[in-house]
């Protein structure tokens, strides 16, 4: 029915599709702007209702740490979690009971920064981001990380466990696509891909890449409440295709694990 369709604007843009939220009625929205200054971010969250033929902004909530921009969102029933980052990065948690008075109400800020946002229940969540190394003014990506937060008491979010892959070079698909980081509820298995770079030989410069040892689909299993148990990877490299090809994918079946990708389907031995 055309009729129930409105429409409403906010400033600024989003990262994905997880800067955007609905719950209750309303829409939550998670934006950054730079309409005076390339290198003067600003955030915000807004909630808008429907009125009518308009989407109408009810409440809001701006300055969200001035000078960094939104890497990763994501709004569950009426609560907010965002990702800013420029030199470290804040997990910073939102009440989105009131869609009149929503309030940033809690921040934990940590090194690195974390590009997707994954609900495991109420109390927890899991991110996956890089590792970062400032070097002066300028930050330089490391190895790939893999976290998890305990958000029971959302006001004093706090990190319980942060596995880091690799070192500067390597890589994973689902740092950019969600559809590439699969997490099977049933047994708390998770599965994304890593082209996986790794220091030489004791080098410590910073700017330099690692050497490439390894593209494939790594495996752990989720301890809510304790961290990240390894569980093992599986290689998906040819001669054809000695990095990640194309696209690689995890699929569980009961307590087994098969890579997909474009050319084959193999189970973990």
């Amino acid at each position: 029915d055309l009729s129930d369709i409105s429409s409403g604007s906010v400033p600024g843009w989003i990262v994905n599709q997880f800067s955007l939220g609905e719950y209750a009625e309303v829409l939550h929205i998670a934006t950054t702007d730079n309409t005076d200054n390339f290198d003067s971010f600003t955030n915000s969250v807004f909630c808008l209702s429907q009125d009518g033929r308009a989407l109408t902004i009810t409440g809001r909530i701006d300055d969200i740490t001035p000078g960094e921009r939104i890497y990763s969102a994501r709004f569950i029933g009426d609560r907010g979690y965002l990702v800013t980052f420029m030199q470290v990065d804040p997990l910073i948690t939102l009440d989105l009971s009131d869609p009149e008075h929503p309030a940033m109400i809690g921040e934990l800020v940590l090194p690195g920064y974390s590009c997707y946002i994954h609900p495991v229940d109420d109390d927890y969540i899991v991110t996956l981001g890089m590792e970062t190394t400032a070097q002066g003014d300028l930050v330089l990506n490391g190895g790939v990380q893999l976290s998890l937060f305990d958000v029971s008491y959302p006001t004093l979010p706090e990190l319980l466990d942060r596995v880091t892959i690799g070192v500067r070079g390597t890589y994973s698909e689902a740092l950019w696509n969600h559809k590439a980081f699969t997490f099977f509820a049933d047994e708390n298995f998770i599965a994304f891909p890593v082209d996986l770079y790794e220091d030489s030989g004791g080098r410590e410069d910073p700017w330099t890449t690692g050497v490439l040892s390894f593209s494939g689909l790594y495996v752990y299993r989720l301890n809510a409440g304790v961290g990240f148990d390894y569980l093992g990877r599986i290689s998906t490299a040819t001669d054809e295709y000695p990095i990640y090809g194309y696209w690689t994918r995890g699929i569980f079946m009961d307590d087994t694990v098969h890579v997909v990708n474009q050319n084959e389907v193999n189970p973990a031995d």
